[in-house]
């Protein structure tokens, strides 16, 4: 719980920071937003979507969650969320925003998933996929 709370405050700092450096003309922009907290299941099947539960949060009262993105490598695959923040001058609002993803498996076997947390780590949770 603490952790979340630092993670948070840092978020809201940098969020802060980065609106006050910017131009008129710069005031809308879509950054990836940490995924706090995620639902992925143990289990799935080829062919058969799994809709994946997740948390993530918005540093400022401009912000607003806008969707998930999944890079694939290997069994593996990368999640981003990613959030559009229109204004220049926000007002310090830290919100949890909960939405879910769907994943369509294609192989069977162990797929590794890494939920961004936007400070280059990742939360690593896996799920096995059954023919």
């Amino acid at each position: 719980m603490k952790n979340s709370r630092f993670v948070a405050s840092f978020i809201l700092l940098a969020f802060a920071c980065f609106g006050c450096k910017l131009t008129d003309s710069e005031c809308l922009v879509t950054l990836d937003i940490p995924i706090i907290q995620n639902g992925l299941p143990d289990t799935g099947y080829i062919n058969q979507p799994i809709k994946i539960p997740i948390q993530v949060v918005i540093g400022n009262g401009c912000g607003r969650f806008q969707n998930v993105q999944v890079d694939q490598l290997s069994n593996q695959q990368f999640v981003y969320a990613k959030g559009t923040f229109d204004g220049c001058i926000c007002t310090l609002q830290i919100t949890n925003v909960d939405t879910s993803f769907s994943y369509l498996p294609v192989v069977s076997g162990n797929m590794i998933f890494n939920f961004s947390d936007n400070n280059g780590n990742y939360a690593k949770d896996s799920i096995y996929i059954k023919p």
